[in-house]
This record gives C-alpha cells, sequence and structure tokens, in this order.
C-alpha cells in the first residue's frame, strides 16, 4: 500500500499510544486527564473504524459506506480539538504536543478516501451506473441490433470486447486494454469486409462509438488511487497497529 497512507496510521497510531499510555499514569490526578484518555481512545477507535469503511467500500461500493466514513471522520475532529486543547496546556518539550499533527493526516486521508469515491463513481458503483452502465447499455444496443441481421460472427466479437472490457475493469492490466483495442480493430475489419449494406454498417458503427465513448482510463480507477487507502487495521487494547 502507499507509503504515505501507512506512515499517517502509523503517526497516528503511535501519538495514540503514547497518549493512552501517558493518561494511564496521570488519570487519577485530574478529570481533565481522564477526558483526554477517553477522547484519544475514541480517536483511535474511530480511525480503525474509518480503514475498515474504506477497505469495504472499495469491496463493495455504496453511498451509505461514503455517509458512515464522513460521520466517522467528523467525529473524529472533534475528539482531536478535544486532544489538542490539553495538548496545548503541556510543557513544550512533552511528545505529546505531537498530537496537533494528526489533524493533517486525518484531513488527508479524508482527501484521499474521497479522491477514491470520486474515481469509483465516475466508473460507477454497479454494472448500471456510470461509466459501466453506459457502456451496458451501448453494448446491448450493438448486439441486439447485429441479432436482427443474423450476424454471429460479429456477435461473437463484440462480446469478446465486453469480455476485455470487464478484465480490465476488474484487474486494472493494460494488456486487457490492449486486448480490447485489438478487439475493436477486428471488429470493425470483419464488419467493414463483410456483405451487409453500406448504410447498416454506417448504422452499426454508429453504435459502437458509444462503446468506446470514454478513455480507457474511465473504465478502471488508477491503482495509484487506490493504494491511498492503506487496509484494515487490527485491534489491539484500543490502539493503531
Amino acid at each position: 500500500m502507499a507509503l504515505l497512507g501507512i506512515s499517517g496510521v502509523l503517526v497516528t497510531g503511535a501519538i495514540c499510544a503514547a497518549a493512552l499510555n501517558y493518561a494511564s499514569i496521570v488519570q487519577n490526578e485530574s478529570s481533565d486527564a481522564n477526558r483526554f484518555r477517553i477522547r484519544v481512545t475514541s480517536l483511535s477507535q474511530g480511525f480503525l473504524q474509518s480503514r475498515q469503511i474504506a477497505s469495504d467500500f472499495l469491496r463493495k461500493p455504496s453511498e451509505v459506506s461514503i455517509k458512515s466514513h464522513d460521520e466517522k471522520y467528523e467525529r473524529q475532529l472533534a475528539d482531536l480539538s478535544s486532544v489538542e486543547t490539553f495538548a496545548a496546556a503541556l510543557s513544550g518539550d512533552d511528545p505529546l504536543k505531537e498530537a496537533t499533527s494528526m489533524r493533517t493526516v486525518i484531513n488527508l486521508y479524508e482527501t484521499r478516501f474521497h479522491n477514491v469515491v470520486a474515481c469509483q463513481r465516475n466508473l460507477g458503483f454497479n454494472e448500471d451506473d456510470g461509466f459501466q452502465g453506459k457502456l451496458r447499455r451501448a453494448v446491448h444496443s450493438v448486439e441486439q441490433r447485429l441479432a436482427e441481421l443474423n450476424q454471429p460472427r460479429l456477435t461473437i466479437l463484440m462480446l469478446m470486447m465486453r469480455r476485455h472490457e470487464k478484465d480490465f475493469i476488474l484487474r486494472a492490466e493494460d494488456r486487457y486494454g490492449d486486448k480490447l483495442v485489438d478487439q475493436e480493430a477486428e471488429f470493425e475489419a470483419t464488419l467493414a469486409q463483410g456483405s451487409l449494406p453500406a448504410d447498416v454498417k454506417s448504422q452499426i458503427l454508429e453504435l459502437v462509438p458509444g462503446i468506446r465513448a470514454e478513455p480507457r482510463g474511465s473504465l478502471q480507477i488508477p491503482p495509484g488511487v487506490v493504494s491511498q487507502i492503506p487496509p484494515p487495521a487490527r485491534q489491539d487494547k484500543g490502539l493503531l497497529v
């Protein structure tokens, strides 16, 4: 996974661990210290939950996951504000002063999650949505027309194009994109060499651009964007690990 995503998790986890250790030592000295410990625990658990929600979103995109992730983010900011207030009163060389750096990490994580959301929304949350939906409808239009014309060879080529497109979406490997380009060229060459009337060929070619209406990048979420979301963390005594 991306170095920055993991480093942010490690920074947050280290600060939370130090804060919890500190709070356990002084928790009997003041109610402020006890509230500090509670907030740090909540912040740590909230970040764990956000990572799990992000991972779930990658497996099954939904508006519910987006809303849940945003709610966790707002809660983390509220907890962090309390942690920062407590840390501000500590001596200048206290390591817990580093708690102020967590805001940058958490904000960056939220931004990167929404970068993934934006790419996925463009692609579509399911096969009927976004570019996937446009692609599916375009393919069905071509398949229907070819069936009416009794063109099994062209239909087979169209189905192979669809298979390569799905492989490219799921695996994000350029070789499947290259296969798609080659298949498109073969489809058009076969159509041109066939015995269909010129006006019918033109009609089919007018439908095919709907399948290629978007650049290849629209068929997938860039791997670099996905890698900005670290994997779910395990939970150990309330700390990020």
